[in-house]
């Protein structure tokens, strides 16, 4: 299987779950009140956060920078490796701007964002604010379980893709020490693809490049 296959099923994937996403409530009820989604251009607070992504999803990022932003690929590694300083050498980190978002708070790689981001939706925008830029980590945003169903089904599907054609992170050692699949960060990991010409192919050939997490 070629990269630009394993590419094309994951955006597939994406579709699918976006489509379902769609379908889901606009506004719930919490407590007697009703509360609108709260998620749209400009709020960023979810953006400030670690985002957890497999091989296969880095391919599709690196894939549409490649194609969409070349011309700005050496202010993206600038801030790739910025951010990267602030990040820690653990999951979970907040409060670290996304480098791939522009002045505006807008998703520069919208189209090609991971699952962990097209996943995440928030009816309290200020529970985001309060989590993800430090003010409060144990206030929690209210979100839809049936969401987080959609996403394990559609992460699911991105594993079973990256098996098949036999990505190295998931052959080699499908499962970590804590029995989890092996825990990959959108900056690091970027940042090592678009360093790499080879990457997909070196991935997809038998070798480790990205760097497994604790959390």
């Amino acid at each position: 299987m070629a990269a630009e296959t394993v590419i094309a099923a994951i955006r597939r994937i994406y579709e699918q779950f976006d489509a379902l996403a769609e379908t889901l409530p606009k506004e719930i009820t919490v407590e007697g009140e009703v509360r609108a989604l709260a998620c749209k251009v400009g709020c960023t607070a979810c953006c400030h956060q670690s985002v957890n992504v497999t091989a296969g999803q880095v391919m599709v990022v690196k894939a549409y920078i490649l194609r969409h932003l070349k011309g700005d690929l050496p202010k993206i590694a600038s801030r790739l490796r910025h951010t990267r300083k602030g990040l820690g050498e653990t999951m979970g980190a907040v409060g670290v701007r996304c480098p791939l978002l522009d002045q505006e708070g807008g998703c520069t790689v919208y189209e090609a964002r991971p699952l962990s981001c097209r996943a995440f939706n928030s009816f309290d925008r200020g529970a985001c604010e309060a989590s993800f830029l430090g003010q409060d980590e144990k206030r929690q945003s209210v979100t839809l379980s049936k969401l987080l169903t959609l996403r394990s089904d559609a992460t699911k599907a991105i594993l079973q893709t990256e098996l098949a054609a036999g990505i190295a992170a998931f052959r080699q050692h499908r499962i970590n020490a804590e029995g989890q699949i092996p825990n990959f960060e959108l900056v690091r990991s970027l940042t090592t693809a678009l360093q790499d010409d080879d990457f997909e192919q070196k991935c997809m050939g038998g070798q480790v490049l990205l760097q497994d997490l604790k959390r």
